[in-house]
């Protein structure tokens, strides 16, 4: 069925890209085709609903060139830019670094890191583009450039969530994969007060989601470069983080308190139905050890709570819980390597 699909919109394409000057006309298509791939709502959409994992990463190269085509078409549209930048940001993190991190020759993960962090650019640069073409009039640039950036996040509304999410995501997915580069060390502000002001606006956002990304955000940061991140932002951000988790009795340098309140909200808000979460969970267990056989055992919870998860009880997110769950099962084979 997608493959069908696929051909059945690559003649609609070849017939729009045909259209020439009809150029309203062309562009409501081509938005109209891009926002397939990345729709669904709350029912997802053909490929979060898919049950074979192989044959959506095999598709999904296709389905980013295509969308990239279509941009391309129409390159001053915020919708083809998010498109295609979602589809590059979820073949990194779905399949590129998960394949990445399990492979055991050095050589070849050299090369499947420099992959994964240009893939992850790919996508941020055209989520990026979006939000550019979007509030091209009211200075954007300019904005993205300055150091104070809080004219630029106050232009950010409810429909901008989605772009803040993943290309903040995407750009911090390049950082963690090489944090020695320079340029994103010296931009890493950006993709943190992109999230937060995501978590600003909606921090109920993909039944948890941003939870989950702020499990590995702040759990893994130093607070050196969050506390530089909030200095870019002192009228917006910086008094919204300090209130958000003043309020909740949090000491903001405290990771374990911090990761331990994002997990319960994630859990919350997904109804304890996101492995993305719990593996999460475990990989950040892992890596802050306190104490290794009370650690090893809370590692193990954590990814047996993401694998008793019931895909095809969750049919809108059966893509996403096998793919993680496939994680989850490599986490569990390398335990005792973990836990010394």
């Amino acid at each position: 069925m997608m493959i069908r699909n696929l051909y059945c919109v690559a003649l609609f394409l070849l017939l729009v890209l045909s259209l020439g000057s009809c150029a309203s006309i062309k562009r409501g298509a081509l938005s109209s085709v891009g926002k397939m791939f990345t729709g669904g709502g709350v029912n997802g959409n053909s490929f979060t609903r898919d049950s074979d994992p192989i044959l959506v990463e095999d598709a999904l190269p296709t389905i980013l060139k295509m969308t990239e085509l279509m941009r391309d078409a129409v390159p001053d549209s915020p919708d083809l830019n998010f498109g295609a930048g979602q589809i590059a940001v979820m073949y990194a993190g779905g399949f590129l670094q998960p394949k990445m991190e399990q492979q055991e020759s050095f050589s070849e993960k050299k090369k499947m890191q420099v992959r994964t962090k240009a893939m992850y650019l790919r996508g941020r640069d055209s989520i990026v583009e979006g939000l550019r073409q979007r509030y091209k009039s009211k200075g954007f640039e300019e904005k993205f450039q300055a150091d104070n950036l809080d004219d630029l996040l106050y232009l950010m509304e409810e429909k901008d969530v989605p772009f803040l999410y993943w290309g903040g995501l995407a750009w911090l997915g390049a950082f963690a994969l090489d944090p020695f580069d320079f340029e994103l060390l010296t931009g890493v502000s950006r993709p943190i007060l992109l999230l937060w002001r995501a978590m600003q606006i909606d921090p109920d956002y993909g039944q948890g989601s941003l939870h989950t990304s702020m499990v590995t955000v702040m759990g893994s940061l130093p607070v050196s470069q969050v506390a530089e991140a909030l200095n870019h932002s002192p009228e917006l951000i910086q008094p919204f983080f300090e209130e958000y988790y003043g309020s909740r009795g949090i000491d903001w340098q405290d990771k374990r308190a911090v990761v331990d309140h994002h997990y319960r909200e994630g859990a919350r808000l997904s109804g304890g139905q996101d492995p993305s979460l719990y593996v999460a969970m475990a990989n950040w267990t892992k890596a802050n050890q306190e104490n290794p056989a009370e650690d090893k055992e809370r590692f193990k919870e954590y990814l047996n709570k993401a694998l008793d998860i019931k895909a095809e009880e969750n049919i809108p997110n059966r893509l996403l819980i096998l793919l993680y769950q496939q994680q989850a099962e490599y986490l569990f084979d390398k335990v005792e390597e973990y836990f010394l």
